[in-house]
């Protein structure tokens, strides 16, 4: 099942309409997850799906929905989209994306 329909298949069986938080922090549901809840979040999944042994990061997630926005959207919404404040942050990921 390609990611964008789990995505879709996630947020229809928690009746999310996509505006909320895919993220939202354990200790404040209107916020998003700190880094620190993110990562041991990460975690655990990880352990659940038995990939613990394997090198799979948060980086290599955003790197990968980097790769999806780059299909179809221009730079400047991929940053929005990211949340980076440095377009040359932006154009990094994009560059490696793309070369890889």
């Amino acid at each position: 099942m390609p990611i964008a329909s789990t995505v879709q298949s996630y947020l229809s069986s928690k009746n999310l309409d996509g505006s909320e938080f895919l993220f939202p922090s354990h200790n404040d549901p209107a916020r998003p997850m700190t880094a620190h809840e993110l990562s041991a979040t990460w975690q655990i999944w990880l352990l659940k799906a038995k990939l613990r042994d394997r090198k799979f990061s948060l980086h290599h997630l955003q790197l990968s929905l980097s790769l999806s926005l780059s299909l179809s959207l221009d730079e400047s919404e991929i940053q929005r989209k990211l949340g980076h404040t440095s377009h040359a942050t932006t154009a990094a990921y994009i560059k490696g994306v793309k070369r890889k």
